[in-house]
């Protein structure tokens, strides 16, 4: 009977282990910079790090990261190939996650133009998503933000947000409405810096939060990562992964 005992008590000591050292999958658009993209073959950006930082670092689970379209990325969380991602919660995504309360980061919206556009002055009038609909807009393929919240406007579709900026250099469309962060990254990248403006409104705004699938055994950790995102925005860390971008 003892040695019984001893062999159960060694048994659910080693599947704590085990559960303890099992990675955790995370996935990420692959072309999303500078929240999630592929550098030097490995996935990177404001989400990995701050990812690493939290769940890697202070609460010693291994992860990986793995970029893919987003489409398949989600649907490797919604069939429990992975374990979860970064986004918005949406009512189709809690039906296969369950999700955190504390933002990763917040997605803001503002209008990008081209600085020698004639009509700034009618572009600084804009409160709101529907003042757009007497302009031309610019936006890209798979953008689902553009797709679900611009319905019915003037839109001149490109295949990436490098091509709309370089579009919208050329004076294609008046207005590139998109996420700041993402853009920024964009025009920087073409140079770009002193002839396209971003005006100060802001048209929408968007919480990213952990989601992780409901089949995942890393179910669990949500509670402990928002408590330890609070943490790494009071001490700094947060802010100074942001900054790298």
């Amino acid at each position: 009977m003892k040695k019984f005992a001893t062999v159960l008590f060694l048994a659910s000591v080693f599947c704590i282990q085990a559960f303890a050292v099992t990675p955790l999958k995370m996935v990420y658009f692959k072309d999303g910079a500078p929240y999630s993209f592929s550098k030097d073959g490995k996935m990177t950006g404001i989400l990995i790090d701050i990812v690493n930082e939290i769940i890697k670092k202070r609460m010693g689970i291994p992860v990986v990261h793995k970029g893919y379209p987003w489409a398949r990325a989600q649907m490797l969380v919604k069939n429990g190939k992975a374990d979860g991602f970064i986004s918005v919660s949406t009512p189709t995504r809690k039906k296969y996650v369950e999700t955190g309360k504390e933002p990763v980061i917040d997605i803001v919206f503002k209008m990008f133009v081209n600085a020698q556009n004639k009509k700034m002055n009618e572009f600084k009038t804009v409160q709101k998503l529907s003042d757009l609909k007497k302009f031309k807009l610019g936006s890209y393929n798979g953008c689902g933000w553009a797709k679900a919240r611009l319905k019915n406007m003037d839109i001149d579709w490109s295949d990436g947000a490098g091509i709309t900026v370089k579009k919208l250099i050329k004076r294609r469309f008046d207005i590139f409405i998109d996420a700041t962060r993402g853009i920024r990254w964009n025009i920087k990248k073409l140079g770009y810096k002193d002839e396209i403006v971003e005006l100060p409104q802001v048209l929408d705004q968007m919480p990213f939060i952990l989601c992780i699938g409901k089949n995942s055994p890393h179910m669990k950790i949500i509670s402990k990562f928002d408590s330890i995102l609070k943490d790494i925005k009071k001490d700094g860390t947060w802010q100074k992964i942001l900054d790298k971008y």
